[in-house]
């Protein structure tokens, strides 16, 4: 049975972006596949401290709620990713996450990740330009590469001001749960 992650950024389980990625989930779901869901916000999650435990050995010397995730990741066979964007950017839970991936990075910047993990990212944003935070998506794919996720989708959720917004595009919706089931087979 194939198995993924995902990891919700928002503080909001039911937000827009919550919403959003149950439908991905339920797409993935249909294959037959298993998902391990992971509510950001409900962890206790600490930064990366720099210590460089995990450039010699295989996980990060952190002791919280992440800690086991990093086996999990490497078992998988691909994760979802979602965060609403503040102050242009991924929440402060997600990028904390982020930060703590550096343990699948090898000394010289190659990643632990053999030949990668398929990655959804799922962005909702207040702003009703979709092409707003265009340079940012870019960036955190580029960066989720250089850690070895292979961003293959990149779903983003415009125009969202209150929590319960994405609710009413069913359109959007509609593209996430297919989305899920295409990227479970």
């Amino acid at each position: 049975m194939k198995k993924f992650i995902s990891f919700l950024g928002s503080p909001h389980k039911n937000g827009n972006t919550g919403t959003i990625m149950k439908q991905i989930i339920e797409g993935i779901k249909s294959q037959k596949a298993e998902v391990t869901e992971y509510h950001l916000n409900s962890l206790n999650v600490k930064g990366c401290q720099a210590c460089m435990f995990c450039r010699k050995n295989r996980w990060c010397s952190v002791k919280d709620d992440i800690k086991n995730v990093f086996e999990d990741i490497t078992n998988s066979d691909g994760i979802v990713l979602g965060s609403p964007i503040y102050m242009y950017g991924m929440t402060g839970q997600t990028k904390l996450l982020l930060d703590r991936f550096y343990c699948f990075l090898n000394d010289d910047f190659s990643h632990r990740l053999g030949d990668g993990k398929k990655t959804i990212t799922v962005f909702t944003q207040g702003n009703p330009n979709e092409k707003a935070f265009v340079p940012y998506f870019n960036s955190v794919k580029d960066i989720l590469k250089n850690l070895g996720f292979l961003v293959e989708h990149n779903i983003v959720g415009c125009g969202f001001m209150g929590h319960e917004k994405a609710i009413e595009n069913k359109g959007l919706l509609e593209g996430a749960y297919k989305i899920g089931v295409e990227f479970a087979r």
